[in-house]
């Protein structure tokens, strides 16, 4: 009966210092997938430059991830009336970062109608 107190005794020793130091927040960061949410989502014309004649479009999201590690797709789609256009990339977020994601789209025209954007947010696999 001594060993089993012992035993016990040492794990939940070893327990409590994996705990208490990080280690444990740790391997569940690397094990629990990223839950990636918008937090803002907005286009503007900011990139163009009217001078050279260059038109472009961007989509500008905040992202904050309230799972673990991991990486994230950011999927951006702009409509221009019967235009579609979708671009995306692939981010590395840490556990509750927050991060702004920039894609500009340079399809769009100046003279057409007024473009609309909407953004995909979603973990890749681990």
């Amino acid at each position: 009966m001594k060993n089993i107190g012992l035993i016990i005794l040492l794990a939940g020793g070893a327990f409590g210092y994996l705990y208490y130091s990080g280690y444990l927040n740790s391997i569940r960061d690397h094990v629990i997938p990223p839950n990636p949410t918008v937090v803002s989502n907005r286009c503007d014309d900011m990139s163009t430059d009217i001078g050279n004649f260059e038109y472009s479009l961007r989509v500008i999201t905040n992202i904050r991830n309230l799972g673990g590690s991991g990486n994230v797709v950011v999927e951006a789609q702009v409509t221009q009336g019967d235009e579609l256009w979708t671009k995306s990339e692939m981010l590395y977020m840490e556990p509750h970062q927050t991060i702004e994601s920039i894609i500009v789209f340079d399809e769009v025209a100046l003279f057409n109608e007024t473009p609309r954007c909407s953004v995909k947010i979603y973990a890749h696999g681990k």
